[in-house]
């Protein structure tokens, strides 16, 4: 998230006159000039507090990933990380999960175990992480998160919602086949049928139509662990779901070697 960005400082009548830029709620920013000294020292803490938030958020994302790396939960005798969330903070399972994705996906650490975003990526909230994971492929590469960032497509003054719409969109255009108008993979896997190898469409064959059902079944699968998410479970069935998410892109990583 942007940090506060002070444009001019202007002392009239022993008061401060600041223009600022302040990132809402919904991540879009708002230039902004105060005349009353209270008031602008009310709205530089609540963003510098806010910025301080998201960061925590941050490195408590990653310290999950860091955990699932090392398997030190497995210590403490829990069986997942998911687990151990739910047990010593009372994270709902699915929220980890969530958060451990993010940061596989978007984040890094330095040499000083200093946590930042990957290269090329914009200070993304945790929101805005999780709503671009459909876009990362096999858990880390944002190869085309950071290609949809430079067209456009999408930004980081995005609210989550208007990225959850982009998303969507970008998912729609078939990355080899732009000029074929499919909607999602669902569709273009419904459109293949029932697999019969002496009957394939044209221009499809065994390999391509794997590839159209594995990318259907992943699309499918992150739907329901969204509304899963929604619905009081166990934290076993989110390491279920992890184990699924798993296969599914080791599936879809030996198909398209």
């Amino acid at each position: 998230m942007s940090n506060n960005k002070e444009n001019t400082t202007n002392v009239t009548a022993n008061t401060e006159v600041i223009s600022m830029e302040v990132v809402a709620m919904n991540g879009k920013q708002k230039e902004l000039t105060f005349y009353n000294n209270d008031l602008i020292k009310h709205t530089q803490q609540i963003q510098k507090f806010r910025d301080a938030g998201n960061l925590a958020i941050l490195a408590i994302a990653h310290e999950f990933d860091s955990m699932e790396k090392d398997e030190s939960y497995k210590a403490g005798g829990f069986k997942t990380v998911a687990e151990y969330g739910r047990i010593v903070f009372d994270y709902k399972p699915a929220t980890v999960s969530l958060y451990l994705r993010s940061a596989r996906a978007f984040l890094t650490e330095d040499e000083s175990g200093l946590v930042n975003y990957k290269p090329n990526l914009p200070k993304l909230s945790m929101g805005q992480m999780i709503e671009l994971l459909p876009l990362v492929k096999d858990g880390e590469d944002v190869t085309s998160v950071i290609e949809a960032l430079k067209d456009g497509k999408i930004n980081d003054r995005m609210s989550t919602k208007a990225l959850r719409d982009a998303v969507n969109v970008i998912r729609a255009i078939p990355s080899k086949a732009k000029e074929v108008e499919e909607k999602t993979e669902l569709e273009k896997a419904a459109k293949l049928g029932d697999y019969n190898a002496d009957k394939l469409p044209k221009g499809q064959d065994s390999k391509s139509y794997a590839t159209t059902a594995i990318n259907a079944s992943i699309e499918a699968f992150e739907n329901f662990a969204k509304a899963f998410a929604d619905v009081e479970h166990t934290q076993q069935a989110d390491a279920k779901i992890e184990a699924v998410v798993k296969a599914l892109q080791e599936l879809r990583a030996e198909i398209t070697k």
